[in-house]
């Protein structure tokens, strides 16, 4: 691609994502719809100004890493502690119940138990990037529903090394395949942690101390990205969630005194990254699967949106939450979660999916992503008070 074709294809995806956003935004439903609509507009089943979807997805999702971050700084341990009933307590439930029940569902068109167990497993999982966006949007991170939804999207994030366990296990692969590769995660998975908890806490202080105090600012943002991806990367490396990395190295950074220049240094490049995320989601909608399976592919979307709020919402009400605050976290947390992409891929390399059934998963869970912000603002108008 040369300069200009390059040029060309940027200037046309900045001006249909500033009209797509504009329009959006206008009809009260976020920034997110817009950018999902840019997606499918310029990516392979439109424009096609953008073929690499994947690529473009997984650079992405250093947005997703920077917005986990960002949310990090803002809370400290104290806190997250605070909130260990809403993780493993609601967050496990909320799993365990609404994978098996997806599960039963599945199993009515899918032959294989296990293909028909990865799928509803899979798809209990809710989009950390999707829900975390909107709350920030809406100032909703501090209410009752908007804590207990992070709490609900970290146990999410640490069910990702059982689930990807799971799947060696529930193939024709032999058994002490599985335990051996679940062994060697778990190790990984440690030294990951405690990786993560030293240089937080010990080393990438001291650094930012001293070089705030010699002033070389230049050094002190590198740092701070070395910190960001170092954690990320630690994290992918032992097969858990990226953003839960950022999400660690943040809450153990969210005591330093220089808290505001950290945070600084990483909110411009996590609104770019971030939207080029939500871009390439729009851009994984394979209109040709969409015309084909579209309606079916739809239909299954209501069905498991319906599933899952029907059981968030009583699940969030058997742990305590107030009617209103159990059906906004119902109707945020319904979709299906950009970690699908990683377990359903698994689930065809292994056999358990066929790669039409991939297509078709991933249509799922895009549509359920476009469909997210109009049951936000469906909230907005039943349930009483004002809007968060």
């Amino acid at each position: 691609m040369h300069l200009d074709q390059i040029l060309l294809a940027l200037f046309i995806l900045l001006s249909v994502a500033a009209l797509a956003i504009a329009l959006s935004t206008y009809l009260g439903l976020g920034s997110i719809l817009g950018l999902l609509a840019t997606g499918l507009i310029v990516g392979p089943s439109g424009l096609a100004i953008a073929q690499r979807v994947t690529d473009l997805r997984h650079l992405g999702e250093l947005g997703v890493v920077l917005l986990l971050f960002i949310i990090g700084l803002e809370m400290r341990p104290e806190k997250v502690w605070s909130l260990r009933r809403v993780v493993f307590g609601l967050g496990s439930f909320q799993v365990v119940v609404t994978g098996l029940s997806i599960a039963a569902y599945a199993s009515l068109s899918i032959e294989s138990w296990e293909g028909a167990l990865i799928l509803g497993l899979g798809l209990a999982l809710s989009s950390t990037a999707f829900v975390v966006q909107i709350l920030k949007e809406r100032g909703a991170m501090e209410t009752e529903y908007g804590t207990t939804s992070l709490g609900i999207l970290l146990l999410q994030d640490l069910a990702v090394v059982p689930l990807l366990a799971l799947v060696p296990l529930l193939s024709d692969q032999p058994e002490t395949v599985g335990r051996a590769t679940f062994a060697i995660r778990l190790a990984r998975v440690v030294a990951a942690l405690g990786g993560v908890a030293v240089f937080g806490r010990l080393v990438a202080p001291w650094l930012l101390d001293r070089l705030a105090r010699l002033g070389n600012r230049e050094v002190f943002n590198t740092v701070v990205f070395i910190a960001v991806i170092g954690a990320a990367l630690a994290m992918e490396l032992a097969g858990l969630s990226m953003a839960l990395g950022a999400f660690l190295m943040g809450m153990l950074l969210s005591g330093s005194p220089y808290r505001d220049q950290i945070e600084a240094v990483v909110l411009p490049f996590k609104g770019v990254m971030l939207s080029l995320f939500f871009v390439s989601v729009g851009m994984s909608i394979d209109v040709g699967v969409l015309v084909s399976a579209g309606p079916i592919v739809a239909a299954h979307m209501l069905v498991l949106v319906t599933i899952k709020a029907v059981l968030l919402f009583g699940l969030c009400c058997l742990f305590g939450l107030t009617r209103a605050s159990a059906l906004r976290v119902a109707l945020l947390l319904p979709q299906g979660g950009e970690f699908g992409f990683v377990l359903f891929g698994a689930a065809v390399t292994s056999g358990l999916m066929t790669a039409y059934g991939f297509m078709c998963a991933v249509l799922l869970i895009s549509m359920s992503m476009l469909a997210t912000p109009l049951l936000v603002r469906l909230g907005d108008r039943i349930i009483p008070g004002p809007r968060p």
